[in-house]
């Protein structure tokens, strides 16, 4: 097992697949986990380490620790290219741009969150809504 750095790759997902880039600077390197949507070829990127394709780099993967609420909120909508998350990015923030589109908006209602017409502070805005009591 070659390492060449000790930083951690930082995974993401890009199109409903979870993604990390290998760290060297040098090298543009990524894979994905688990079997591609059109090969079906298991990606070097597992639950604990990126082994990158181009250099052969094995280093840490660093997931995010709440990845299975990211999935929740992403497989609500009906585009796989439109699954994608970033490092940074909350909960909350995804499921805005699903409620944006009109995807979980009867869940939400359920759950008694409300879309209003209240534009005040500490709400967030959306199409010239605001969506309350999301994360808090």
């Amino acid at each position: 097992m070659l390492t060449i750095t000790d930083e951690p790759a930082v995974v993401y997902c890009e199109g409903g697949l979870w993604i990390a880039q290998c760290p060297q600077e040098w090298c543009v390197g990524a894979d994905h986990y688990g079997p591609g949507p059109h090969t079906g070829r298991i990606g070097g990127l597992t639950g604990d380490r990126l082994t990158c394709p181009r250099c052969a780099n094995v280093t840490a993967a660093q997931w995010p620790p709440n990845v299975d609420d990211i999935m929740q909120v992403l497989m609500q909508r009906p585009m796989p290219e439109t699954r994608n998350w970033r490092p940074g990015e909350e909960v909350k923030d995804l499921i805005v741009e699903n409620a944006v589109h009109g995807i979980g908006v009867k869940e939400l209602a359920r759950k008694g969150i409300q879309l209003t017409n209240d534009r005040f502070a500490d709400r967030t805005m959306l199409a010239g809504r605001t969506l309350h009591a999301i994360g808090g």
